[in-house]
């Protein structure tokens, strides 16, 4: 993809994608979702971060993190030891697929990894059958996969038409290739994990095996 930055995906990035994907799956799949009332958003948002011993302060670091990486106040040796292993990964794996291809498989595996632990904390904290999850992912891959093709067709006419009103108005539009770049890398794990989720969140879908 034209514009796309070679080399691993950057561990803040992941992190970032981990974080959100999660968020987002379970506020879609929470009951009741928010309160009709935005005047209620600021009490239901204090209370949902009151839910959880550790959910305020990690949110903090996250954004506190984003904001020292924004304002380039990281430390570079921390953040290269941070990476090592991922670096790493992505060198062994693009050996063999290339470079954007060991990247999909990092992203994967990252959320593979995030929603095994959601799927054991659906189910309780029981513990959970390898063979069991592998079959309710490959459902929920599936699942994606049916999604898919009406996703990209009302995607491909967004960009068209924001393509299309840019060069109109005499605009560049090499920007549109991160967008792309970060949809095409995010979007099919991404995806799987929400359908995932919300099968592990639905005890008649674990199937047992």
């Amino acid at each position: 993809m034209v514009g796309a930055a070679p080399g691993h995906v950057p561990l803040l990035e992941l992190a970032n994608t981990l974080g959100a994907t999660a968020l987002a799956t379970r506020a879609l799949l929470a009951e009741g979702g928010p309160p009709a009332d935005p005047r209620r958003w600021g009490p239901a948002l204090r209370a949902w971060l009151a839910g959880g011993r550790l959910r305020g302060p990690l949110l903090l670091a996250w954004a506190g993190a984003n904001a020292a990486a924004a304002a380039g106040l990281a430390p570079g040796a921390l953040v290269r030891a941070a990476e090592a292993p991922l670096r790493l990964l992505h060198a062994a794996l693009a050996a063999f697929v290339g470079d954007y291809l060991a990247n999909a498989l990092v992203v994967a595996w990252a959320l593979a990894l995030l929603c095994y632990a959601e799927a054991r904390k659906a189910s309780g904290g029981a513990p959970l059958a390898p063979r069991r999850f592998l079959r309710m992912a490959g459902l929920a891959v599936g699942d994606a996969f049916l999604a898919a093709p009406a996703a990209l067709v009302l995607v491909a006419l967004a960009f068209l038409a924001l393509d299309a009103a840019l060069e109109r108005l005499s605009l560049p539009t090499a920007w549109l290739n991160w967008p792309i770049y970060y949809g095409v890398l995010y979007g099919p794990p991404c995806t799987s994990y929400y359908f995932c989720s919300r099968r592990a969140a639905r005890a008649t879908s674990l199937i047992p095996l």
